[in-house]
């Protein structure tokens, strides 16, 4: 009887102090990923410019057990790392995002500053895709 007691305190321990929620579909994208992406800045100042950044990058995907449902963070470039909502098929809902995980390992996105969206005096573009490690 105590060893039955000792093992199911165990176990809810284990469940409890996980990072991820059992049985929520974010899990399949969770994970160190390998992102290739594309920055493109058009900075609206007094002095117009663009710039562009290239890269690829080993990051990865998260998300807290606090957070909204659906909500995912992303980090695929260096300094770059945000919360994006995803719905059960996979795709990006946000305002300024769009893309989808073609499956758990591989994802296609791209994420513009938008006027409605709150963004500032420029306008950027990322154009991020993902595969899994």
């Amino acid at each position: 009887m105590m060893k039955s007691l000792l093992i199911l305190i165990s176990t809810l321990l284990l469940v409890i102090g996980c990072k991820k929620k059992l049985f929520d579909y974010r899990n399949q994208y969770v994970g160190d990923w390998k992102f290739s992406y594309i920055i493109a800045n058009d900075v609206r100042t007094y002095a117009p410019r663009c710039d562009t950044l290239k890269g690829e990058y080993s990051g990865k995907i998260s998300y807290e057990k606090s957070a909204a449902k659906g909500v995912l963070y992303i980090e695929y470039a260096p300094d770059a790392s945000y919360s994006y909502n995803i719905d059960k098929a996979g795709n990006f809902t946000d305002c300024a995002a769009s893309g989808k995980f073609n499956n758990s390992k591989s994802v296609t996105f791209v994420w513009t500053t938008r006027w409605e969206c709150g963004g500032g005096h420029g306008v950027g573009s990322y154009t991020v895709t993902g595969t899994r490690k």
